[in-house]
């Protein structure tokens, strides 16, 4: 397994997360952070359901 790797019951706080996700994309943890600011996501109640 790699040191990297996380089971079910483990939780990662938002800056495990970021620097895990930096590693894996080769960006840095604040361009991520910035580059999250910039998506807008829409509140579930807004979302369209598909059934394929």
């Amino acid at each position: 397994m790699s040191e990297n790797q996380l089971t079910a019951d483990e939780v990662l706080s938002m800056e495990e997360f970021d620097e895990l996700l930096a590693e894996a994309t080769g960006a840095t943890a604040e361009e991520l952070r910035r580059g999250a600011k910039e998506i807008y996501i829409a509140p579930s109640e807004e979302s369209t359901v598909i059934d394929e």
